[in-house]
């Protein structure tokens, strides 16, 4: 089985994201649903991660340790996304690397070709939206990445 795009993936409702999470710490990760549990912060019984996956119901103070333990933010986009807001990690003004370029540049090749494909009538709103979101999140890292790299940060290191 070949593994998704992790970023491209965009939970319909809170037990998907939670879902995409446990899929997430499984294949990146290797955890097991009973060590996501025993994680710090999360500290629960295995039964209640199936039961919050399947109702979409997690205790708001569980979705941070959670999703760190998985390795992964869907519950967290979900509900940017929800209220039509892009998530974007904050930037670290680093010079951006030739592969994650071409990646970006690949997929918005891939999310032109969807858009092209949805007004031909070959494609679904639901799978366009989510490939526009995540392209616009990437220029938009990219964006504030590249101001970052403009003006270096003040060097707080202790003086010799």
């Amino acid at each position: 089985m070949t593994q998704p795009n992790w970023d491209r993936l965009s939970p319909v409702d809170p037990g998907q994201a939670t879902t995409y999470c446990f899929m997430h710490g499984r294949h990146t990760r290797n955890l097991s649903v009973d060590r996501i549990a025993d994680a710090p912060g999360i500290e629960t019984r295995p039964n209640n991660l199936y039961k919050w996956a399947q109702n979409g119901r997690m205790p708001v103070n569980k979705v941070l340790p959670f999703e760190r333990a998985c390795g992964f933010d869907y519950l967290t986009r979900y509900l940017a996304h929800g209220h039509n807001k892009l998530l974007v990690p904050m930037p670290s003004g680093r010079k951006a690397q030739s592969l994650e370029l071409n990646a970006l540049s690949l997929e918005a090749h891939e999310t032109l070709a969807l858009i092209l494909r949805f007004y031909a009538g070959d494609a679904e709103a639901g799978d366009v939206i989510p490939a526009i979101t995540a392209l616009m999140e990437g220029l938009a890292y990219q964006c504030r990445n590249i101001a970052v790299y403009q003006v270096p940060e003040l060097g707080l290191e202790e003086q010799g």
